[in-house]
């Protein structure tokens, strides 16, 4: 039953960064095109100073481990 719930919140968080990106990709793909790099299209603060930009980094790859770690294995 729990990995249902986290599952359905993985295809929720998907969903919710394909629109506000607008993106069509989906899992890791979705997470680097949205999050990653030194141009972002969405952010998770200012991401003016060094922490800014490595807590944005941190957080893409804590999605990125989360699809890899639940919504993968599960899903296919």
């Amino acid at each position: 039953m729990e990995c249902h719930a986290v599952l359905e919140a993985m295809k929720g968080v998907a969903e919710k960064l394909r629109r506000l990106s607008g993106l069509t990709s989906d899992g890791a793909r979705l997470v680097d095109e949205a999050l990653s790099g030194q141009s972002p299209r969405l952010h998770i603060n200012a991401f003016r100073i060094d922490t800014e930009k490595g807590e944005q980094a941190g957080f893409a790859n804590l999605l990125k481990g989360l699809f890899g770690t639940f919504r993968n294995p599960t899903a296919h």
